[in-house]
């Protein structure tokens, strides 16, 4: 198996090719890039989450969403019977973020398009999850999130697992015409959708 190292900068290279979009294996190979980086983070299954002692249940909660309020929530209605019932807590939990529980929430985020850096297995996940974005959309996003941050204040935050950088562009420049408060609902929205995708790949039947 590749070190951490030489496997992240693999999978983060395998994952800016356009050329490669199209290959059925390209996931694969994106995979056998991160794997080394997040082997100590592999899922849990739902009964090893539910008998984890309350601060590794909270670290792989702080990777999905970093809102105290919203992992502990979810951390104290253990044991679940299921993972619909951890979903629906989670989910249920998240719809009352607050516009002052973001800025934390934030700092986990790389701006998208850019090579993500912090902990190991965030950065992973958010390259991962922003695997559509191509070299070539590097240059438009940079100038993109720039326009962003000048209007906003904060970083440009959408959920991009499935998007191709194009689609992250439009969605930029679509937001980019929303008042402030019309903002601070997409943004709430989209964390939100982050943490039950990332919460559903971290813990497992």
């Amino acid at each position: 198996m590749l070190s951490p190292e030489a496997g992240w900068d693999v999978g983060f290279a395998l994952a800016r090719h356009a050329e490669d979009k199209d290959d059925r294996f390209l996931p694969k190979m994106i995979w056998y890039g991160f794997a080394p980086v997040i082997a100590g983070n592999r899922p849990l299954t739902l009964d090893e989450f539910n008998a984890a002692d309350p601060d590794t249940a909270r670290a792989l909660l702080g990777a999905c969403l970093d809102i105290e309020r919203w992992v502990s929530e979810v951390v104290f209605e253990r044991p679940y019977a299921d993972r619909e019932s951890l979903q629906d807590k989670a989910s249920a939990s998240a719809a009352d973020i607050t516009w002052a529980e973001v800025a934390g929430a934030l700092l986990r985020h790389p701006r998208i398009g850019e090579k993500a850096s912090g902990e190991p297995a965030d950065a992973a996940l958010s390259a991962a999850e922003q695997s559509g974005v191509t070299d070539s959309d590097a240059a438009e996003l940079a100038g993109g999130n720039l326009a962003y941050e000048q209007r906003f204040g904060y970083i440009y935050l959408i959920c991009a697992s499935g998007l191709t950088g194009e689609q992250m562009l439009a969605a930029l420049r679509e937001r980019l015409t929303h008042d402030d408060e019309q903002e601070r609902e997409v943004v709430m929205h989209e964390l939100q959708k982050i943490a039950l995708l990332r919460l559903s790949k971290a813990v497992v039947a």
